[in-house]
């Protein structure tokens, strides 16, 4: 092959970018959070019919937000509650590893390559805050209500500016039944 200046050129061109790697400063991210829907309260339990309901909500929520990977922990309720989205678009999974922190999905997410992305991150509640937090959000909370299935948030990740906005999407979560208030005998 004879080596021509636009030979070389190519070449050059073909090396950056492969070796240019996607980072937080470097694009555009779109991370979907939510926590997962209703399950039944088994250390790794199913989604509920209500819970089932919510993975419906949630597929046509984001059925038109060009999701390309959703995230979510080995939990079964996490899984679930992304089956119907996964499957109306054929969208890739990945798993992280459960912490608090937050520290495995973002790792995660740039094992994955996947930073200039739409993201659906699938959590735990209580991996909510630090997940925010791991992700750059301001002013994070630092918990998240057990119950508030119908929370999402939106973050941005804009070439490392980093913005997040929180709205409910689908039905309400169905009120807590209270137990009855036991007496104790007179």
């Amino acid at each position: 092959m004879k080596w021509t200046k636009h030979t070389g050129i190519i070449c050059i061109v073909s090396v950056m970018m492969i070796s240019c790697r996607r980072t937080p400063e470097n694009s555009f991210t779109k991370v979907y959070l939510i926590p997962h829907a209703e399950a039944y309260p088994a250390f790794n339990g199913s989604l509920t019919w209500y819970g089932r309901l919510r993975a419906g909500d949630l597929m046509r929520w984001l059925k038109d937000s060009a999701v390309q990977r959703i995230y979510f922990n080995p939990f079964a309720r996490c899984e679930h509650t992304a089956d119907s989205l996964r499957a109306l678009g054929n969208v890739d999974t990945a798993y992280y590893r459960w912490d608090n922190s937050g520290a495995s999905l973002v790792q995660s997410i740039a094992e994955h390559r996947d930073y200039g992305r739409h993201l659906l991150v699938i959590a735990l509640p209580e991996e909510i805050p630090g997940i925010l937090h791991a992700l750059g959000v301001p002013d994070a909370p630092e918990q998240f209500p057990d119950t508030a299935y119908d929370r999402a948030f939106i973050i941005r990740i804009d070439h490392g500016r980093v913005s997040e906005t929180s709205l409910r999407y689908g039905r309400p979560p169905l009120p807590v039944q209270l137990m009855p208030e036991e007496h104790e005998p007179d």
